[in-house]
């Protein structure tokens, strides 16, 4: 017999496994609840959804499963959940990417550029779909990445074509790893089926807001990799894309760094926010437009400390992950883009120097599966109108310029410009905690400054309503600036075909103004692909 419980709940004080475990140790829990015994519950359940309430009295894990138990017991189960059919029901409710049926697709050798969500999930579409893809990137392979980004913490050289914005899988691969959207697309299940096939652990498919890890994302991104070469594609590295081959407004191909020539029927950009020039470069021959975008920092406390404020409980219960929060500002005059909010918050994380350019510094939060660092971070953004710029270029040189100051305020060579809250709120330059994740460390340094006068207005308003929804927030640390968050562009799309109004040229993602994240960027590689290779 099958049971479906919905609301399920467990106390989390109560719980002896560690919250990498709990989730398949719910026997006795089960049980109890439906009154039966332990030898009447087969080892068989399937969780469909899981959260967590902390907002009153113990915290409690929150379930949504079904569990299956002794046909003998009759209508007694039943008493307690609700009776459904046969294993069918027992499915993570996920979509893996459709088999496409007519494989002898015309499109032969697209061009896909950048290796981060997007293009892989629009690589792994179209080598579905049996066109071949060629995939170019301007930074290294996972490994070569991963050798070049710990070379780099140890000399504080940066390699301008392999970093932790540059590379194999994106900016993403060193990130907290976050797979929450609010984007409503059937297609984000395609999305999280692939990264579970591709290595990404069960609880992808059910926990409201799932993470990988950065560790985890560097294996699945090598996996991603050789199931798309498998089907037919190919990547090349080091192949940094600077121009179009265009004849009578139809996109042939790419030119390289290089001058070699690469022609393709189509071209799909998924170059992510590092790829400021190719942006650049694209709204040469496609229509654009000025956008919104974010700017901020990144704020530090002990992770000991977020744990307490959102489960009321010191130690953390061992059933229980690292806690984060989620926190809005709106505006005293409640205009619209004007207000503050966190993003990207890494418990248990560290604060990485994200960026591809010498010379230049901005922040990133990163984390392992575990969470398990002594530190939490978060980003603190607010949004600016792009049209307040009379060109492309001059948004990008103004992001560049915000960099280049955070670099020289922390002494030019990539420690992070810091202070702390209260001396942020104060206009003063303070840093009395210099204990950090940032590997590179902190400089005591004028973040106010750096960021202008309105944005620090506009912090100061919200650090002291963050302070009174999480007392002592205001003890933490101001870090960095965080910069590379959204575009201040949007190349424009035909809403039909989705090309971009130089034909056979298509554009997606972060860095072509039409995502914000994992899930949402490899979403619209997924519909850009589709769109490209004429799939149903």
């Amino acid at each position: 017999m099958f049971l479906r419980l919905d609301n399920f709940r467990v106390n989390a004080l109560k719980m002896p496994f560690s919250s990498d475990y709990v989730d398949d140790n719910l026997h006795e829990a089960l049980a109890e609840f439906l009154h039966i015994p332990l030898q009447a519950l087969h080892t068989n359940y399937r969780i469909w959804s899981k959260s967590i309430d902390a907002r009153r009295g113990d915290p409690e894990l929150i379930y949504n499963l079904g569990v299956e138990v002794d046909d003998s017991l009759g209508a007694a189960a039943g008493k307690y959940a609700a009776v459904i059919g046969g294993k069918e029901y027992f499915s993570t409710g996920l979509q893996a990417l459709p088999e496409i049926a007519d494989r002898s697709s015309v499109l032969r050798n697209p061009i896909v550029v950048g290796g981060g969500p997007a293009g892989l999930l629009a690589a792994l579409l179209l080598a579905k779909a049996n066109t071949a893809p060629l995939v170019l990137d301007r930074g290294m392979d996972v490994d070569k990445r991963v050798e070049d980004c710990e070379r780099f913490f140890q000399s504080r050289v940066l390699d301008s074509e392999s970093n932790l914005l540059f590379g194999s899988g994106g900016a993403g691969t060193f990130s907290d790893g976050k797979l929450y959207t609010r984007v409503h697309d059937p297609r984000a299940d395609f999305v999280l089926q692939a990264l579970i096939e591709a290595g990404a652990p069960a609880d992808t498919a059910y926990l409201k807001r799932p993470h990988l890890g950065s560790d985890l994302l560097r294996e699945i991104v090598k996996k991603l990799q050789r199931r798309i070469e498998a089907l037919g594609g190919s990547f090349r590295f080091g192949a940094r894309v600077t121009d179009l081959i265009v004849k009578d407004n139809v996109c042939q191909g790419v030119v390289l760094a290089n001058g070699e020539k690469i022609p393709a029927p189509r071209v799909i950009f998924a170059h992510g926010l590092g790829g400021r020039d190719l942006t650049e470069m694209l709204c040469k021959y496609a229509k654009w437009q000025f956008k919104g975008f974010q700017l901020g920092c990144r704020v530090e406390h002990e992770q000991e400390f977020v744990d307490f404020r959102q489960y009321r409980f010191s130690p953390r219960p061992v059933a229980l992950p690292a806690a984060e929060y989620n926190m809005v500002c709106k505006s005293p005059d409640r205009v619209a883009g004007k207000g503050v909010t966190t993003f990207c918050m890494c418990p248990g994380g560290e604060i990485v120097p994200a960026t591809g350019w010498s010379n230049q510094l901005c922040s990133n939060g990163m984390s392992m599966r575990a969470r398990d660092g002594r530190f939490a971070n978060s980003a603190i953004i607010t949004t600016l109108d792009g049209s307040a710029f009379g060109s492309v270029k001059a948004a990008y040189e103004f992001l560049s310029n915000l960099e280049k100051s955070c670099f020289t305020h922390g002494g030019s060579d990539y420690t992070f410009p810091a202070q702390s809250i209260k001396s942020f709120m104060r206009r003063s330059v303070e840093l009395k905690k210099h204990d950090t994740s940032a590997r590179l460390g902190l400089k005591a340094a004028p973040l106010f400054e750096i960021l202008s006068s309105e944005i620090a207005e506009r912090f100061t308003l919200a650090f002291k309503h963050f302070d009174k929804l999480m007392r002592g927030f205001a003890d933490g640390n101001c870090v960095g600036i965080e910069s590379c968050v959204s575009s201040p562009v949007r190349l424009l799309r035909d809403p039909d075909t989705l090309e971009s109004s130089c034909r056979n040229l298509y554009v997606a993602g972060e860095g072509a103004g039409y995502a914000g994240g994992i899930v949402s960027a490899a979403i619209d590689g997924l519909k850009i692909a589709g769109k490209a290779a004429g799939l149903p």
